[in-house]
């Protein structure tokens, strides 16, 4: 089984994937038409079965994600995932099933109620050396569900600095700085054929 699977059924997608009937699972969780929607192995109906999924989404998705997790013994999921899931939908959604989730959340674009308690000193606990300190504080994050009404999730928030990390990152923004540094002193580097990492971020412009 894998994984990418399991979450799917966590956050409630509707799963289409290569047809599963040889595979054998414990437990057993493939049943096409209950708990995922198969398709052709080399994907040639793929968009065929997208257009069934969305023309049917609203009796497709409850049947099968229900299936899925009754097949997985699901019951109280505690979902752990970066800050690329950390949507108000998505965690809406796994309030409305009763589960939980521990997410990563940047403090950039949130509210400065919350970015000053996360930077304020107040209630942070430090370990001797003073190279790690974190806290905890409640708070009511309010989103819209996946049918856009109101909804309160009540969370606990853990922050926390470290210094290893924190000279990892300035030790990485100096390595940045310096390859910017070497494109400005030789532009010739930006025509190069490739535009990976910083370089699509980059363009080069003539200034009279």
């Amino acid at each position: 089984m894998a994984v990418r699977d399991i979450e799917a059924a966590g956050f409630g997608s509707v799963l289409i994937k290569p047809d599963m009937d040889y595979i054998y699972s414990k437990p057993f969780v493939y049943e096409d038409g209950e708990t995922y929607i198969s398709c052709k192995y080399d994907w040639s109906d793929v968009e065929e079965k997208i257009d069934y999924v969305l023309s049917n989404y609203k009796e497709l998705q409850p049947h099968l994600v229900e299936n899925m997790r009754k097949q997985y013994n699901f019951e109280k999921v505690i979902l752990t995932a970066d800050k690329g899931l950390n949507s108000g939908k998505n965690l809406a959604y796994l309030k409305s099933k009763n589960d939980g989730y521990i997410v990563s959340q940047k403090i950039r674009g949130m509210s400065k109620t919350f970015i000053n308690e996360v930077l304020s000193e107040e209630g942070y606990a430090c370990n001797a050396k003073g190279t790690f300190k974190i806290k905890s504080f409640l708070r009511d994050r309010e989103t819209k569900d996946e049918n856009d009404k109101n909804v309160v999730l009540k969370e606990k928030v853990v922050c926390f600095w470290s210094k290893d990390f924190d000279d990892r990152e300035k030790h990485k923004r100096e390595k940045l700085e310096e390859r910017i540094t070497a494109y400005l002193e030789t532009p010739a580097k930006l025509k190069s054929s490739n535009s990976y990492g910083i370089k699509k971020y980059l363009k080069l412009q003539n200034v009279d």
